[in-house]
């Protein structure tokens, strides 16, 4: 066993530096080999804001969505709040706002009638993640649930 890792080359750290980690798209923070920007729409107009609370360790993530979110919308429409605990954004949400989070009182999205949020709020994380920013910030008890169950078969 010791000829065998006598035998596998030191390890050269400079295969970590930033010279050698591969470029990334400065609008979908992919990496460039796998970027998705010729697929997305530009300032899709929207009336609804999109409030996006994200947990902190989503900003690190390779494959993250919200900068695909951020291309599409326009800025006006797209704003990002970065933290673990919300209670201090409540005057962001003084109009009416609904909530993308799945549970029993969750309406479904279709089911909404155009217009009736101003404000859409989206939990980035993962699911215990996004469990624990629910769970952590008591306000969003008062706003509507909205989920979505997506029918169709996108894949094939």
């Amino acid at each position: 066993m010791d000829d065998l890792f006598n035998e596998l080359p030191d390890f050269d750290p400079s295969c970590t530096t930033d010279s050698v980690r591969r470029s990334t798209c400065q609008n979908c923070a992919r990496p460039s080999t796998v970027c998705v920007c010729h697929f997305i729409k530009k300032h899709i107009p929207v009336k609804t804001k999109v409030i996006v609370l994200q947990h902190p360790a989503e900003q690190t993530r390779q494959l993250r969505t919200v900068p695909l979110l951020k291309a599409a919308l326009p800025e006006d429409k797209c704003q990002v709040i970065v933290g673990k605990r919300f209670n201090d954004i409540e005057e962001l949400l003084d109009r009416p706002t609904a909530l993308l989070f799945p549970g029993k009182d969750a309406v479904e999205c279709s089911e909404v009638p155009p217009g009736k949020y101003e404000q859409l709020v989206c939990l980035d994380g993962t699911w215990p993640q996004a469990r624990r920013l629910y769970q952590k910030s008591l306000f969003f008890t008062c706003y509507q649930k909205l989920c979505y169950h997506h029918t169709e078969k996108v894949y094939t």
